[in-house]
């Protein structure tokens, strides 16, 4: 077996070089790993793949993508998807409309232990049948029986614009009521721009449908403003805030999903040409209603 490489970072030699204050040493051995432990993780990770074979496959969503098919500088969302295994992977890949759970397409993705799969929705739309022009506005479901994490980003160069964040997890992640955040004003300039996923929209038609959900607007001091009803047909939800919110610029809306399954809420804050966050909701269906 060859020796263990010793490296020595002296930090403190290099600033005390150049004048600065010595603060810290760090050492780093390298040392190759014997081969029976080899053996023995071999093992584990044989073990390890056939009981992820054995259970049921888990879904994630992206809640809302959007994509310019017609200007690659304009809006466009990016996928990953890694293989958290120490085995392979298989990966379904379902990019959806906001209306249908029929795909447009699906992508069947092999990943090797812990590798990373990246995608921009743009290339994988493009030539499909029934992807519209310009705009394409929907969700995505991925699809595993092996252990996988998920994230997302929406980006807009010309805009100077960006938000994301990680997938929702199909079984932990729908709940009948969220509370989410707005602002509207101030430094966020662009507003909020609040997602909801829902699993069986109810028809987007007032007159004869009932509504998907309902919201309840509080400002900042939890003082009540409004309540709203939403009507949709769609899976995939994006609406802006101001469109909800009857007064005030800061604070959270209860929402209440009146489908079976539940749905997914959150939020992009705004400020236009400059920043943006996203923010999950918050699922509260394990603390006590009103």
């Amino acid at each position: 077996m060859r020796p263990a490489t010793r490296i020595l970072f002296a930090i403190g030699l290099i600033a005390a070089a150049f004048g600065a204050e010595a603060d810290s040493t760090i050492v780093i051995h390298r040392q190759p790993i014997d081969p029976a432990l080899r053996s023995a993780a071999g093992e584990q990770t044989v073990a390890r793949t056939a009981a992820e074979d054995s259970v049921p496959a888990r879904r994630f969503l992206i809640p809302y993508y959007e994509v310019n098919m017609l200007d690659s500088s304009s809006r466009v969302t990016l996928l990953s998807v890694r293989n958290e295994s120490a085995g392979p992977a298989v990966v379904d890949v379902e990019i959806l409309p906001l209306n249908s759970d029929v795909p447009y397409v699906t992508r069947v993705v092999d990943l090797d232990p812990r590798q990373t799969f990246t995608a921009n929705l743009r290339d994988h739309l493009a030539g499909q049948s029934g992807v519209p022009t310009g705009m394409v506005r929907g969700w995505v479901r991925v699809t595993s029986q092996q252990p996988i994490s998920v994230d997302y980003a929406r980006v807009s160069p010309d805009e100077a614009y960006a938000t994301g964040g990680t997938a929702v997890d199909e079984a932990t992640g729908l709940c009948e009521r969220y509370k989410t955040r707005y602002l509207i004003g101030g430094p966020f300039s662009g507003g909020t721009q609040l997602v909801f996923w829902i699993t069986e929209p109810h028809g987007g038609d007032p007159a004869t449908d009932p509504p998907t959900l309902t919201g309840s607007v509080f400002d900042e001091a939890g003082n009540f403003i409004n309540d709203f009803a939403f009507y949709t047909d769609s899976y995939a939800n994006e609406i802006s805030a101001e469109r909800l919110v009857t007064g005030g610029h800061f604070g959270s809306i209860d929402v209440h999903f009146l489908t079976a399954g539940g749905g997914y809420a959150g939020a992009t804050l705004d400020a236009s040409g400059k920043y943006s966050v996203g923010l999950d909701g918050y699922c509260l269906d394990a603390v006590a209603a009103p």
